[in-house]
């Protein structure tokens, strides 16, 4: 079960949208698990199989702050995870972003790069054909019977 500390502060993905004196209110930032398509399983935990969370939820501090923990990416199977970023505060529209956790963090989100919808799309390309190599090598033990 590998957890790590995820860090952020809303103001910079406002675009500048809003005034450095804002204080918040009210607000939730959000991290859903994105899981590659056609993956036929709960993500779980690799190192004990136990399903994961697949979304996380945290309140902005009154400055724009926000911490999670969460499952490292490469923690959690099937591979080809990522998570969106949300941010549900009022008088903020942001595109959700994609990032990847990998590695032991912490990572702080107004310096991490997100992760590009191709990089998305070829990750779950891997992992599609990763289950079809599974899928044609338990057809191969098959026949032999």
């Amino acid at each position: 079960m590998s957890l790590v500390t995820v860090t952020g502060n809303v103001l910079p993905f406002t675009e500048g949208k809003l005034g450095k004196r804002t204080t918040f209110n009210t607000g939730t930032v959000r991290l859903a698990l994105v899981i590659p398509p056609r993956a036929n399983q709960v993500p779980s935990d690799r190192a004990t199989g136990l399903a994961v969370p697949t979304h996380y939820d945290v309140a902005v501090r009154w400055n724009g702050e926000f911490e999670f923990e969460v499952r490292s990416n490469d923690s959690i199977k099937p591979a080809g995870t990522v998570y969106s970023l949300a941010l549900m505060v009022p008088n903020v529209n942001v595109v959700p972003r994609f990032y990847a956790f990998d590695g032991p963090g912490p990572f702080n989100l107004n310096s991490l790069t997100p992760v590009t919808d191709a990089e998305v799309r070829e990750s779950q390309v891997q992992e599609l054909r990763r289950q079809l190599l599974d899928l044609q090598n338990q057809l191969r033990e098959l026949e032999k019977i």
